[in-house]
């Protein structure tokens, strides 16, 4: 199985809701909810946003505002 070229080269978006994030891209949106992350961490390369169930968002680090994003990501996946 192959994802293909443009899996790999469509522009991707990531946005936070009140209670989501929304992944964007010209092939597909998707939704998820902050009480489906798992864990958020990074490695050298990239920061990962793990869903239960397996799944695995990956952002590299050179993103621009990665860091605001985490922030308030993590913010809203620990709101009581």
């Amino acid at each position: 199985n192959r994802l293909g070229h443009d899996f790999f080269t469509t522009d991707k978006t990531l946005c936070l809701s009140n209670k989501e994030i929304i992944s964007t891209s010209s092939i597909s949106v998707s939704k998820i909810s902050f009480k489906n992350i798992a864990y958020i961490h990074k490695d050298t390369k990239f920061a990962h946003i793990e869903i239960t169930g397996g799944s695995e968002i990956f952002i590299p680090l050179n993103t621009p505002e990665l860091s605001e994003f985490l922030i308030a990501l993590n913010d809203k996946c620990h709101k009581d």
